[in-house]
């Protein structure tokens, strides 16, 4: 079974771009939205010649069946908006999260998202927090590689 490593991270902005969905394997599914958001997001910063200093991120909140995902990245104090006033900015908190390893293509996210949420989660005892859980596309992030790592944070309750 896929075993997380636990981490409190600090509260964080996180800025980017925002889309209405439904998770992978709900009815009402269009897998190419995130994507597409993800791409979109990708065009803004490079017309806005933004360079992003340290990791990409995907956060999603369920509310009901239905998910709002932000994919982004943090942003400090001093962040104003100018080079990109699409943006929309989520306040995340401080949070405990279990932290677990994607290895491979984006393709496969799916199935890795179901072993902790479908067998992790209901055997570790642990209850998801109210924080956004988290895709985080670090150094070890390869766009369409078996080698890419990506990391997947869920909130847990204390």
């Amino acid at each position: 079974m896929i075993e997380p490593r636990f981490e409190n991270l600090p509260e964080m902005d996180l800025v980017g771009l925002t889309v209405s969905s439904y998770p992978a394997g709900h009815p009402n599914n269009d897998p190419s939205l995130i994507p597409e958001l993800w791409d979109f997001l990708m065009q803004l910063l490079n017309a806005a010649q933004l360079e992003i200093d340290g990791p990409m991120y995907g956060a999603s909140i369920m509310d009901g069946e239905a998910m709002s995902y932000l994919a982004g990245f943090v942003v400090d104090g001093e962040w104003t908006g100018e080079k990109f006033p699409a943006a929309e900015t989520w306040l995340l908190p401080a949070s405990r999260y279990a932290i677990f390893e994607h290895h491979g293509k984006l393709d496969r996210l799916c199935v890795t998202l179901d072993e902790i949420f479908q067998e992790w989660l209901p055997a570790s005892g642990c209850e998801v927090g109210t924080s956004p859980c988290l895709e985080i596309y670090g150094e070890r992030f390869i766009d369409d590689s078996d080698d890419s790592v990506i990391e997947i944070a869920v909130p847990v309750k204390e």
